[in-house]
């Protein structure tokens, strides 16, 4: 998925003039753009050209289930966020490996009788993997906004800079992720970095063994410690 750093994004949304928006501002705004009258075209739902210029919403929302959610989500709401000065991505909060405990037993029996599907669960921890060496700092940006105890990021350093440029990294990233709003939010939650050695092609510094190092920020010092 591409990346997006959150300064960028704020800057962009103030040069569009947008605004947070709240429920009020969202729901008559979906109301309004997804009328039953409304007729298909190729740019609204270029994935099914069998409905352009002759199907309407409400056609698809009673004939075609995968197309009306692919309406809703990539044109409907999708032009909401836009309208509103923000930038929309589908798909962005696909998680590499999650764990987490089931509990619906607790709620089954009621679930059934109103004829709902029994989901009860506690998301415990939340994993990615980055193989690129730039592109883990979104990895870290991304599990800020997931709430889970445990968000662990796995990516990899230069063996050769592992004292020196890998710690440098570490103070920059802590100190942008206090810019993130979803952070002070999460004070129970725990960062773990993991980075192992690689290959440097400038210096053509090389390894022969594995050297994952482990690091878990401190709210306190507001930096990451070596564990």
């Amino acid at each position: 998925c591409a990346a997006a750093m959150p300064r960028a994004i704020l800057k962009q949304n103030e040069h569009k003039g947008g605004a947070v928006m709240n429920a009020r501002d969202f729901y008559p705004a979906f109301v309004r753009t997804a009328r039953e009258s409304t007729l298909v075209t190729k740019e609204m739902l270029p994935s099914f050209p069998e409905a352009w210029g002759t199907a309407t919403f409400l056609d698809l929302y009673r004939n075609n289930e995968p197309a009306y959610t692919e309406l809703v989500n990539k044109y409907i709401v999708h032009k909401i966020i836009e309208d509103a000065g923000m930038t929309a991505q589908h798909e962005y909060f696909r998680i590499d490996t999650v764990g987490w405990i089931t509990r619906y037993q607790e709620m089954a029996e009621e679930a059934h009788k109103l004829d709902l599907s029994a989901h009860l669960w506690d998301l415990e921890i939340a994993v990615e993997h980055e193989n690129s060496k730039q592109d883990w700092t979104d990895e870290v940006i991304k599990l800020i906004h997931v709430k889970c105890p445990l968000k662990v990021v796995i990516s990899y350093s230069h063996c050769d800079e592992r004292d020196t440029t890998e710690w440098k990294k570490l103070k920059f990233i802590a100190r942008w992720m206090q810019e993130v709003k979803a952070f002070a939010k999460g004070s129970d939650e725990e960062y773990l970095l993991i980075f192992g050695n690689c290959f440097n092609s400038k210096t053509k510094a090389d390894y022969d063994t594995f050297d994952y190092r482990g690091y878990l920020y401190n709210r306190q010092t507001r930096r990451f410690d070596r564990i």
